[in-house]
C-alpha cells in the first residue's frame, strides 16, 4: 500500500501527525484528502453492510462509533496539513478559522441558531460561502516560489531529496 498514491497520506499520518510547522505542497494536501475520503467511504459502506446484516440490534451503533473514531484519529493530521498548506501560500495557520462561519451556518440550517432571524442568517450564510470559496482558492493556489517565514519551498526540497537518492 506504500505507493505514490498513498505516500502523502502516510507522510501526514505517520511522520507529520501533529506537525503545524513548515509548508505543504498542494499534492500533499489533496492526496491526503483523497485517501481520507476513500477510506471514509469504505468505512461507511462496511458500516451500512453490517447494519443491514445485523438489523436494528443493540449493536447497530458500533459501525458509526468506529467511523467516528476514524474521523477523530485523522482530525489532527487533517488540520496540520491544512495549516502547512496555508503556510505554503504565505498565510498564517490562523486563516484556517476562515472556515468556521461555514460550520456555524451549517448549524443554522439544522435550527441551532434560528434566533438570528432570516435576513441576518442569509447575510451570514453568504459571508460563509464567500469565506469557503476564498479558502478553496488558497488551497488550490500555487505556493510561494521562494522561501518564506515558514520554510523553504517544499517542491524544491522534494526535488532535491529525490535527486540525492
Amino acid at each position: 500500500m506504500n505507493n505514490a498514491f498513498t505516500k502523502w497520506f502516510i507522510l501526514c499520518v505517520r511522520h507529520k501527525y501533529a506537525d503545524f510547522n513548515g509548508r505543504a505542497r498542494r499534492k500533499e494536501l489533496w492526496m491526503f484528502s483523497l485517501v481520507y475520503l476513500i477510506l471514509a467511504i469504505i468505512l461507511q459502506l462496511i458500516g451500512f453492510g453490517v447494519i443491514s446484516v445485523l438489523g436494528a440490534t443493540k449493536y447497530h451503533y458500533v459501525p458509526v462509533f468506529l467511523g467516528n473514531i476514524f474521523m477523530l484519529a485523522l482530525l489532527v493530521p487533517g488540520i496540520a496539513v491544512t495549516v502547512r498548506r496555508l503556510h505554503d501560500v504565505g498565510k498564517s495557520g490562523w486563516w484556517f478559522l476562515l472556515v468556521l462561519p461555514v460550520t456555524i451556518s451549517g448549524a443554522g440550517e439544522m435550527g441551532i441558531i434560528d434566533l438570528l432571524g432570516d435576513a441576518l442568517f442569509i447575510i451570514f450564510a453568504l459571508a460563509a460561502i464567500a469565506a469557503a470559496l476564498y479558502f478553496l482558492y488558497l488551497m488550490v493556489k500555487d505556493g510561494q516560489p521562494d522561501a518564506n517565514q515558514w520554510g523553504e519551498n517544499p517542491k524544491i526540497a522534494d526535488a532535491w531529496r529525490g535527486a540525492s537518492r
